[in-house]
Parts: C-alpha cells; structure tokens; sequence
C-alpha cells in the first residue's frame, strides 16, 4: 500500500512543471522598467491615465496570446485557453471604459472632449510610446525566458501566472478612483456646514487624481507579483499549475 501511494506521488511529482524552481525575482526589473516608463509618460502629460491602462490591457492579451501558443498541447487546451482570452478581452473593454470615464469626470468643470482631442489621441506619437511599453515588457521578459534554459517554466511562473496581479492592481485603481470622485463632494457636504468652501480642494484632486492612480496601479501589481515570485511555497504553485496548465507536458 505504501509503496504504491510513493509511487503514485512520484509520478505525480514528474508530471508537474516545477514552477517554484523557474520563479525569479528578477523579471521584476522588467515589470519595474515598464512600470517607471508609464509613470513617466502620464507625469510628463505624454499619455493620459486611460492611454497608460489601454497600453497595460494590449500587455494583458499579449502575455496571454504567447502563453497558450506556449502552453497549449491539445486542442481542448488551446480552445479552453482561446475562450479566456476572448473573455479576458471583454474584461480589459469594460474596465477600460470606466477609466476612460473617470479621466473625463476628473477633466475641468464644463470641458468637453472634441473631436481635435480624440484624433490626438490616435496619432503615431501615442502608437510609438505603446509600442515602446509592449516592447520593453514581452521583448524584456521573452529574452529572460530563453536565457534561463527552461523557457516554458521560466515564462509560467514569471509572466503568465502573475498576470493576476495585473488585473488585482486594475481594480484597487478603479476603487482608488472613484473615492477620489466622491471625496470632493463628502468634504464639500460636510465644510459648508462650517462656512469653509473646497473648491481648491476639488481642483487639486482632479489634477493629481491620474498620478495618484497609476501609482497605487503600479505598487500593487510589483508587490503581488514580487510575492508571487519570493514568497509562494511549492503548494502554491501546484495549485497555480493546476489551474492554468492542466493540457501541459
């Protein structure tokens, strides 16, 4: 009975990926690189907030598009892999048009998008820094992979097990902005009462309302994904590996 429940776990054991053992703290640099760029494009008012999350969601459906090109051994694998992507897609859309409607609700009062603004948005200055950002972070993370010796195991745990973090910073920013769009209003509610007017207040969260949102973007997707990479022990990525690379060899 025991030798057959030891022989039962070491085939087990054989089958799995051995994630804990490709896990690197350094496919961090690359994710703080990208990072650092998106700040410094939304501080120097080369992008909007929106345009930062748009180039991040493109960063989301690439990570995925390579992962089931990678992982995928069956066909029910890659089509189980295809339909998360689609539903992945969808995701990524909706968010998308919440945060777009927040960097208009945090536009100066009465101002309007025009159409001039919109073209603005699509010109090739702004493809180029998107291009830039996808560059640095699937180029940066697939040179990493193939100088590790184990690509596939290397990508697994460092970039697409991870990509959880990205969607676990998305929404701490989404609650982040929506109390930044309801505080003027508590505030004004309760100053008024006293004589005391926010409007400088309101004005002064809307200007740093986008830096203040990628910055709580930023830090909790480099601090999930640095747990995931020094701190998960060997059960937690079996549980991972399970979940996402059930077709894998």
């Amino acid at each position: 009975m025991n030798s057959t429940t030891v022989s039962a776990a070491d085939s087990q054991e054989r089958k799995s990926l051995g994630l804990e053992n490709a896990a690197s703290p350094f496919s961090l640099l690359v994710l703080v690189s990208g990072q650092i760029y998106l700040f410094w494009l939304v501080a120097s008012s080369r992008s909007t907030f929106t345009q930062a999350m748009l180039m991040t969601c493109v960063e989301c459906l690439c990570v995925w598009l390579l992962t089931t090109l990678f992982f995928s051994r069956t066909w029910s694998g890659f089509f189980s892999r295809c339909r998360e992507l689609l539903i992945m897609a969808i995701v990524l859309m909706m968010l998308l048009a919440v945060f777009a409607y927040l960097d208009l609700a945090w536009a100066p009062a009465g101002a309007l998008m025009s159409f001039d603004e919109m073209r603005a948005a699509l010109t090739v200055a702004r493809f180029q820094y998107g291009l830039a950002y996808i560059l640095i972070m699937t180029l940066g993370w697939l040179v990493m992979a193939w100088q590790s010796g184990q690509a596939r195991m290397w990508w697994a745990a460092n970039v697409a097990a991870p990509a959880s973090a990205t969607f676990a910073a998305m929404f701490m920013a989404l609650a982040a902005g929506w109390i930044l769009i309801f505080v003027p209003g508590v505030l004004e509610g309760g100053l008024d009462k006293i004589g005391v007017h926010v409007n400088h207040i309101d004005q002064a969260l809307r200007d740093i309302a986008p830096i203040v949102l990628l910055v709580v973007y930023c830090l909790t997707r480099v601090v999930i994904s640095w747990k995931m990479a020094a701190m998960f022990t060997p059960e937690d990525w079996r549980k991972i590996e399970a979940k996402f690379y059930f077709d894998a060899v």
